[in-house]
């Protein structure tokens, strides 16, 4: 009876069959699993984890990963795959093996570790790599805390692993709630053995791979942004008249404007539209309400910053920005897919750091000065020399002598040497930035006007009750000594 007990329960319970353990010459095997993304060369660690090695080694013998998908991708965490066929099915597997997370290997980036459910020996076929150290799935102790075993890492193929984790996903219940199925399955066409001998030659051979993949992507990139080039030529501009910047990005001024020029830092205020590179327009600041969009240009793409603080407010900007500089190889859903390179046109409105430029240079036209001539320094400062001077510029630490006469861009005048008729000295660290500046490049019995925006004067507060907050303001000083 017992006999009879013990026969039936063996029947209906799975039992692993005997696993033989790697050759000691082998303590370190690797496998080569080829993908629809490219290979991936794994080493596994035998002596760390010989139980979950073997188990491994005879689902790859077996065929069992071969049109295998990776059901499970979430980038800042793992890909998993090994369990679900490309229908979705689930494949059959052999029974759980012995968990042996506590051999000392960490979950960190690139190791391959055994996915399970919550049973801490209820690891199969199912693995996942590491896309990020993930320390929390370490082993800690018994019970919840045993961990997720770890035995083996990607030593070639690390380009394939960031493309597999970057790859669109979607919400699929069939496989968990997750958003974390690819939009586009990822499947193991095949996976083998690689003998110790031909470790070195496969690596060579995936590198190689690996160098001409990345010469025939950045030539599919390159061939992109010639075609958003020639859309841009196709709205009547001439692409012989734009340029292309060290970063890749490609612009044509359509109008050059005469105002100040923003800061990467700067807000700025603008219209757009925006193409990909076949013309299909994908958003526009004139639509809907046709409002104009302002913020901090931190905020906008890479593309952006490099191409709107080259203009000048008032202009008008095409630029053609592959896909590095925008959204790379993941895109933006819905709109932006993969390596996309863009177009867009740029209207730069104004700079409101700005604010009161415009109503300073005609205040100055009231008072007959002609701002055609002055100019913009890297910091914003707008200068025009009346007489340049002829005599040495003052040194950083030096006390300059100055007649000066200070106006708010409406005309108002706050402050004047001339009229209490004395001259006024100071040392040029002891001023606000726009002094320093302005008058620190000064030669001696030099003359100029000074539009300073209110960040290199009294900022966001002002100086009350004579200099309101965000003040822009206006001189006229005269370098008598220092």
């Amino acid at each position: 009876m017992n006999a009879l007990l013990l026969g039936l329960v063996l029947t209906l319970l799975p039992v692993a069959a005997p696993l033989a353990s790697p050759a000691a010459d082998d303590a370190h095997p690797h496998v080569l699993l080829k993908t629809t993304l490219g290979s991936m060369l794994l080493e596994l660690d035998a002596e760390k984890a010989p139980i979950t090695v073997a188990n491994f080694l005879q689902y790859v013998d077996d065929g069992h990963y071969d049109g295998t998908i990776f059901h499970r991708v979430l980038k800042d965490f793992m890909a998993q795959g090994g369990g679900f066929d490309t229908d979705l099915n689930q494949k059959p597997t052999r029974a759980p093996i012995k968990n042996e997370a506590d051999n000392g290997l960490k979950n960190v980036y690139g190791t391959i570790a055994m996915a399970r459910t919550g049973e801490v020996d209820s690891a199969t076929s199912q693995f996942f790599l590491n896309a990020v150290d993930n320390d929390f799935l370490n082993h800690r102790g018994p019970g919840s805390a045993f961990g997720y075993c770890v035995f083996g890492k990607l030593v070639a193929g690390l380009d394939t692993f960031e493309a597999l984790r970057r790859v669109p996903v979607v919400q699929n219940a069939r496989v968990g709630n997750e958003v974390a199925y690819p939009t586009e399955q990822v499947v193991i066409l095949h996976a083998e053995r690689v003998a110790p001998d031909a470790v070195e030659a496969v690596k060579a051979r995936m590198e190689s791979e690996a160098a001409e993949a990345v010469a025939a992507r950045r030539a599919a990139l390159a061939a992109k942004v010639q075609q958003g080039i020639g859309f841009v030529g196709s709205k009547g501009l001439d692409p012989k008249q734009g340029v292309q910047t060290d970063s890749g990005l490609w612009y044509v001024d359509e109008k050059v404007g005469d105002g100040p020029m923003p800061r990467v830092q700067d807000d700025v205020e603008l219209h757009y539209t925006g193409w990909l590179a076949d013309g299909t327009q994908f958003a526009s600041s004139h639509d809907g309400e046709g409002q104009p969009i302002t913020y901090a240009l931190t905020k906008f793409i890479a593309g952006w910053q490099q191409g709107v603080t080259g203009m000048h407010a008032g202009g008008v900007r095409w630029l053609v920005i592959p896909s590095e500089l925008a959204y790379g190889a993941k895109g933006q859903e819905p709109n932006i897919p993969p390596d996309a390179t863009l177009v867009f046109k740029v209207e730069l409105l104004s700079v409101p750091r700005f604010a009161g430029h415009d109503e300073a240079l005609g205040f100055l036209r009231s008072q007959g000065v002609d701002p055609t001539a002055g100019h913009f320094t890297e910091s914003g400062l707008w200068v025009l020399d009346v007489v340049e001077g002829d005599g040495p510029k003052p040194m950083p630490s030096d006390k300059v002598t100055v007649h000066y006469t200070g106006w708010l861009p409406d005309g108002t005048k706050f402050d004047s040497s001339r009229d209490r008729g004395q001259p006024t000295s100071f040392g040029l660290r002891q001023v606000i930035a726009g002094w320093t500046e302005g008058v620190g490049d000064m030669k001696k019995g030099g003359r100029r006007w000074l539009v300073i925006p209110y960040d290199l004067a009294y900022g966001v507060q002002g100086r009350p009750p004579t200099i309101p907050p965000k003040a822009t303001l206006v001189f006229d000083v005269e370098l008598l000594d220092f």
